[in-house]
């Protein structure tokens, strides 16, 4: 729930008659904030799925992910949330580890970033808007000595693709009937997803 006035001045410049891309833009913008504040509030962020339409801006909640039943879940929920409105632009928010190369070494292809000590942190950002257009941002998560949040470094913004794997193709490019949207609308209530409308004041 958000009760500043420029958090809902934020939301409102998301609604309305927007371009796909634009509105996507927006919404990255908008996520960054967001994954920042629960960043410095909690110092871990579990993942938060964004979803936009002309109307209505919504965020959705997902539990912490401990194994793969948990991504195809979250991508599961994901696509029904889209399915349940016209949402024209939407952005994915998970917390992301990642080996990167030192001198030109190569990585070891069995080693896990997540429990390598020279893993780095990042926030990945990954966005879908109709008409197929895509964008993903990496923002390093930055420590103090005793491991606590910072803040978060430099945006590293990723080539316009398509990503794959289970979290690939979250916004439906085709419309939805009103048949399927009722019916998705019944699965994600009887899974009782949370959720948080973003311009709820109360």
């Amino acid at each position: 729930m958000m009760k500043h006035d420029n958090a809902f001045r934020t939301v409102n410049s998301l609604l309305g008659d927007l371009p796909a891309p634009e509105r996507l833009q927006r919404l990255l913008e908008f996520a960054e904030q967001q994954a920042c504040d629960i960043m410095r509030r909690s110092g871990r962020l579990t993942p938060v799925f964004f979803a936009a339409s002309a109307t209505k801006l919504d965020a959705y909640v997902a539990p912490p992910i401990r194994d793969m039943a948990d991504v195809n879940e979250l991508a599961a929920v994901a696509r029904l949330i889209c399915a349940t409105q016209h949402v024209t632009a939407a952005v994915l928010a998970t917390e992301a580890w990642a080996l990167e190369s030192t001198d030109g070494l190569p990585l070891d292809p069995h080693s896990l970033p997540s429990q390598s000590p020279e893993h780095s942190e990042y926030v990945f950002l990954s966005g879908e808007a109709w008409g197929e257009i895509y964008q993903q941002k990496l923002l390093p998560i930055l420590r103090d000595k005793r491991q606590r949040f910072s803040c978060l470094g430099t945006t590293r913004v990723l080539p316009p693709e398509r990503i794959k794997g289970p979290l690939a193709n979250l916004l439906p490019q085709d419309p939805i009937s009103d048949e399927v949207r009722v019916f998705a609308r019944s699965i994600l209530a009887a899974k009782g997803y949370d959720r948080i409308n973003l311009l709820s004041e109360e």
